[in-house]
């Protein structure tokens, strides 16, 4: 029998047969099995991804989380520029993602800035003076602490810290007050050198405004008003008492700085509240009176 010699192939030529023209894009991926599930996808469920190359890897874009979308994968410059950043008072916007540095700056002034605030040795008279402004605004009954430290811009804790309770801040704002009018009544009595001077200083201090302004005034009425239900406040009174004789005291005798004491609140608050105000000339006809 005779049997026919078949040609053997190469194995380094590529049969046409066995030829396929295979697209790289066409690839298919291994099946995803679930995590959950022992169960393998059905064969049709195997998805074709697009083919890219391994040699350049995709390039990264910097990734911002807002705070309000903790698992955003969104870029930086994608985000809107009225959405928070993590950055404490910083919004995210352009400019921040074509600065990669400003991000560290930022960071350094809030920083020195809070070094700067945490050491501020004048921190409770500055927290007093606004409280007086807070007061005159708002009444001793609107005044709080969160109030306060927020018109001087300040920490909630740094109220607790200087002040127990919210009783100690109006004791603080009007023992500050009294402190101020006690300097204004220095100030104008210690200029005066005879007893007419003396006398023409008392008429300043009704008419001339140095202390008698609409905020102090206010500032007089919370203060008597919360000095009559709070007996913190009755050692103030007395001190502001105490400052205005001991001034008046140096031109006039003790019972006639008491009575001097006495007209010039009376009069001033009668400016304040009447619209038929005392006159100067009446003024110092009465001054001349009550000290001959």
């Amino acid at each position: 029998m005779a049997i026919s010699a078949q040609p053997i192939p190469n194995p380094k030529k590529a049969s046409p047969i066995a030829t396929i023209n295979c697209c790289p894009s066409t690839v298919p991926r291994p099946m995803v099995r679930s995590d959950t599930s022992t169960s393998q996808r059905p064969s049709s469920e195997v998805q074709r991804v697009p083919w890219r190359p391994t040699s350049r890897p995709a390039p990264s874009t910097p990734v911002m989380e807002p705070m309000d979308k903790p698992s955003s994968t969104s870029p930086i410059c994608a985000i809107d520029a009225s959405m928070p950043s993590r950055i404490a008072g910083v919004r995210v916007t352009h400019v921040a993602s074509a600065r990669p540095g400003m991000k560290k700056r930022m960071k350094e002034a809030e920083m020195a800035e809070r070094i700067k605030r945490r050491y501020e040795p004048d921190r409770r008279e500055r927290i007093v003076e606004v409280a007086l402004d807070v007061i005159a605004e708002h009444g001793v009954a609107g005044t709080t602490h969160r109030r306060v430290a927020e018109a001087a811009d300040v920490p909630l804790g740094s109220m607790t810290y200087r002040f127990k309770g919210i009783g100690d801040l109006p004791v603080a704002a009007f023992t500050r007050l009294s402190q101020l009018v006690a300097s204004r009544y220095r100030e104008v009595l210690e200029a005066a050198t005879t007893v007419e001077d003396a006398r023409e200083a008392v008429v300043e201090l009704i008419c001339g405004g140095l202390w008698a302004s609409k905020r102090n005034m206010v500032l007089s009425f919370e203060l008597y008003a919360y000095a009559a239900r709070n007996p913190k406040l009755k050692p103030v009174l007395l001190e502001w008492m105490g400052y205005s004789h001991s001034h008046l005291g140096r031109h006039f005798s003790p019972a006639t700085a008491r009575v001097l004491d006495a007209f010039i609140e009376g009069a001033t608050i009668h400016n304040t509240a009447s619209t038929n105000l005392i006159s100067r000339d009446e003024v110092r006809a009465v001054v001349a009176r009550l000290t001959a």
